[in-house]
């Protein structure tokens, strides 16, 4: 396996451990996402919003 895919599937433990229904978490992580784009967006929370989205990104590989 490579890093890469190593780092999606503990990323994808970690959500499911946050033992949240799916649709909380989406509604969670897209406030999260709005908070940081209106106190400086991607200059000040480059990583988190990148850590975001690949959650959300594991989110709804699971919903389909």
């Amino acid at each position: 396996m490579t890093g890469e895919a190593d780092a999606a599937r503990v990323l994808a433990e970690a959500v499911e451990a946050l033992e949240m229904p799916r649709d909380g978490l989406v509604k969670w992580l897209t406030g999260s996402k709005a908070f940081c784009a209106r106190h400086g967006g991607r200059r000040y929370y480059a990583e988190l919003l990148d850590l975001y989205d690949d959650c959300l990104a594991v989110l709804a590989a699971r919903k389909g």
